[in-house]
Parts: C-alpha cells; sequence; structure tokens
C-alpha cells in the first residue's frame, strides 16, 4: 500500500506546482518575445538581448536587441534595436502601443561628433493620457548620460549602460531638448529638435 501512496503524492506534488507556474505573472521579457519583432512575419527573430530594463511611474521600458536571421547568406542579418513600453496588468504585464524597433545592418554611418544615435515616440493610453519617449545608442566611449527636457517642463537623465538608453514623461507629447553628457557633467553635445517636431512648445 505505502508503494502506491507515494508515487500518488508525488504525482499531487507535481500537479500542483504546474497549476502554480500557470498562474505566476508573466514577465516583460516574456510579453515581448510573443510579438512578431522581425519584419517578415515569418522570420523568428533569434539572440534576443534585454539592454536595460527602465522603471516609470506605471510600469516598465524595456530597450532590447535581437537578429533577423536572413535567407541570403551575402548579406549581414538585419539587426533589431528597439523598447517597449509595458504597464501592470493584473498580475501579469500588457505592451501599450505597439513599441518601437529600428532595423540595420549596422548602426547608422554618423560623424564622430554625433555621440548618439536616437529617435522618438508619442503615445497615448485609452484614457487620453500621452507620454513621450526618446531612447538610443551611445556612439562614443566619452558619453557618460542623457538629459532630456520634455515640453511637460519634466527633466529627466539617464545614465548610458550598456550603450543604450531610454527616457520616459507620462503628460508630454515630446521632447524639447537632449543634451549629451560626459564626466563630470561635462555638455558634450545639445540637440534642439529631438523628435523632429517644428514649431513645438517648449
Amino acid at each position: 500500500m505505502r508503494r502506491l501512496i507515494l508515487p500518488l503524492i508525488g504525482l499531487l506534488v507535481l500537479f500542483t506546482s504546474s497549476c502554480t507556474s500557470e498562474r505566476v505573472a508573466a514577465t516583460p521579457e516574456q510579453v515581448i518575445r510573443q510579438n512578431n519583432l522581425c519584419p517578415s512575419p515569418t522570420t523568428q527573430a533569434q539572440d534576443f538581448r534585454v539592454l536595460g530594463t527602465r522603471q516609470w511611474s506605471q510600469g516598465v521600458v524595456v530597450l532590447y536587441s535581437a537578429i533577423c536571421p536572413s535567407s541570403d547568406r551575402k548579406q549581414a542579418p538585419p539587426q533589431i534595436f528597439g523598447h517597449s513600453v509595458l504597464v501592470r496588468q493584473g498580475s501579469g504585464w500588457e505592451q501599450i502601443g505597439n513599441g518601437s524597433a529600428e532595423f540595420f545592418t549596422d548602426l547608422p554611418q554618423l560623424p564622430p561628433e554625433e555621440l548618439v544615435w536616437y529617435a522618438g515616440s508619442n503615445y497615448s493610453n485609452n484614457k487620453g493620457e500621452t507620454y513621450a519617449l526618446t531612447y538610443g545608442k551611445v556612439l562614443s566611449p566619452e558619453v557618460s548620460a542623457i538629459e532630456i527636457t520634455f515640453d511637460n517642463g519634466k527633466i529627466l537623465r539617464d545614465e548610458a549602460t550598456n550603450g543604450a538608453f531610454v527616457l520616459i514623461s507620462p503628460g508630454a507629447n515630446h521632447s524639447c531638448q537632449m543634451r549629451v553628457l560626459g564626466k563630470n557633467n561635462k555638455i558634450l553635445r545639445r540637440i534642439n529638435d529631438v523628435n523632429f517636431v517644428q514649431n513645438n512648445r517648449c
């Protein structure tokens, strides 16, 4: 009888643990992986890496990279550099908007004095709330941090970890000015048209 009880207990523990694991909240990384990251709907992204996660008032912003395999061996596979904005939804996570990703075989050829490559986005949720976001890559070891002034008056700063940065401001519509900082907070460059918005109210 004891020989039958022990296997039954083992099965019960296994069943209970599997049920519990199904109730565990999905991580932000799992939410992003569920999306089709590559331009082709039949291509599955490979070498997915999280470059950084930044907290914001409603959740997290995840910066990531990946590779889209190509059947053409003569061409380098496109590299993905993107971001996803996620908020808490019950016990899990939900992505706001479709996120944004850039595809390139290499970083755009920019002169050394550019110091950073960047892109901007703005979003609104179903409540009509807006937020602005700027993210990018660092092109020079001289850069230690990025500081941005948004059109809602907020000034935010992000350290350039893993060569990437992202700043998000709820209540803003776009970025007004980016300041690329070096050691001792020295301003290496000012960029006034961060989101390429003409006649912006800043």
